[in-house]
């Protein structure tokens, strides 16, 4: 109840602040939007520890931070490195499991917190950020064979992957990506209503930021064209990340692109099941998956 007090409180400001500056300039508002869109809160409890004694901590400089993450590597490898990139609010260790789970197959898997996250530097992140950040882990540890993305890693993931060398030799997992950015975008001014001047200001910054319109950020664009094979994993019941999204890709059912529609998992669950890490984990090792 406190929680959600504080939050409702929290949105109750935020909304006014910005419609505040928003009189005297809509520009201004969209950049204090901007920030809710790419500071991450303060975590609600401690991160855990590394429960694998496989486990080794990484890090690595990037731009003017340092990103730290974890190693997975078991005593008999086949020499193949796989990435986990998490979504916002979370961290790398929260898919330990899957590098258990991948690390008996063989694979030296690598999961870092994107910056702003976990024990990484930074104040903010935006999938440009976290994209490159995904890129320069792979040229210092790669090259990995495969990268899995949840949520908000999933599009930062599928950002990177249009940079990658020997994109045609590498397999992409989506669990619940972030799609479409445009959408994602309209929650937030759905949960802090603002008017549409301040609303249109958000979208010409993004623009103006990253030379590319929001649309650019989208996975259902890049999976038409990616030479990656890729298995996109979605539950029916994904609020965050709603199913509909997927709906441009679904249609259009491209070779490369494999789904795994679940249901009754939600967006924070699917990537937990049992029967979601086996079919991972079966896409990454068998060849003719």
């Amino acid at each position: 109840m406190k929680r959600k007090t504080a939050e409702a409180l929290a949105i109750a400001y935020h909304r006014w602040k910005i419609e505040l500056i928003g009189l005297f300039s809509p520009r201004l508002a969209a950049q204090q939007a901007y920030l809710l869109f790419t500071i991450p809160p303060p975590p609600r409890k401690p991160l855990p520890q590394p429960q694998l004694p496989e486990s080794r901590a990484v890090d690595f400089p990037f731009r003017d931070i340092t990103v730290r993450g974890h190693r997975w590597e078991p005593q008999s490898t086949n020499g193949k490195k796989v990435l986990l990139a998490h979504g916002f609010r979370s961290y790398g260790l929260k898919f330990e499991h899957l590098a258990k789970a991948l690390m008996e197959k063989g694979y030296t898997v690598y999961a870092f917190d994107a910056p702003a996250h976990g024990n990484s530097d930074g104040k903010k992140v935006e999938a440009i950020s976290y994209s490159h950040m995904i890129l320069e882990a792979d040229r210092i540890f790669g090259p990995f064979v495969a990268g899995v993305g949840h949520s908000f890693g999933g599009l930062s993931l599928a950002l990177a992957s249009e940079q990658f060398t020997d994109p045609a030799g590498r397999k992409i997992i989506f669990i619940a990506p972030a799609t479409e950015t445009s959408r994602s975008i309209g929650d937030l001014f759905r949960i802090i209503p603002v008017r549409q001047a301040i609303r249109d200001a958000f979208f010409d910054l993004v623009k103006e930021m990253a030379k590319v319109p929001v649309s650019h950020f989208s996975v259902n664009r890049i999976v038409q064209s990616t030479p990656c094979s890729v298995l996109w994993i979605h539950d029916e019941n994904d609020e965050i990340c709603p199913l509909s999204d997927l709906k441009t890709s679904l249609d259009k059912a491209p070779d490369n692109v494999q789904f795994l529609i679940t249901k009754g998992l939600g967006h924070n669950q699917v990537y937990k099941d049992p029967g979601v890490v086996s079919r991972l984990v079966e896409f990454i090792h068998n060849p003719e998956s």
